[in-house]
């Protein structure tokens, strides 16, 4: 994944599909014990990978969280209802050992 200089600041051309990004927050969350700030996430991806931890790369991770989040059968949920900044695997997730 390249990146080019604009500004003397570093922008991230290709990001990770959203699948792909998804299942970095799946590990992210399962290796955090299942509940984390999602600062703590976009840190987890980009130790990771390599990639910077951008605005351009906070901004798709939240968007792949949110959306999947959406869907009541996900693994994913934002702890203190929509838009909350911490994330957390659900319950039924953690305790049945599915993750």
């Amino acid at each position: 994944m390249g990146t080019r200089q604009h500004q003397g600041h570093a922008i991230l051309r290709d990001l990770p599909p959203v699948e792909t990004l998804r299942d970095w927050i799946g590990e992210g969350l399962r290796a955090a014990g299942g509940e984390c700030h999602r600062s703590l996430i976009l840190s987890y991806i980009a130790s990771r990978t390599g990639l910077p931890a951008s605005r351009d790369l906070e901004t798709r991770m939240v968007r792949a969280f949110e959306m999947e989040a959406a869907d009541l059968a996900s693994p994913f949920e934002p702890r203190f209802g929509s838009g909350s900044h911490r994330w957390r695997l659900r319950a039924q997730e953690t305790r049945s050992g599915q993750v």
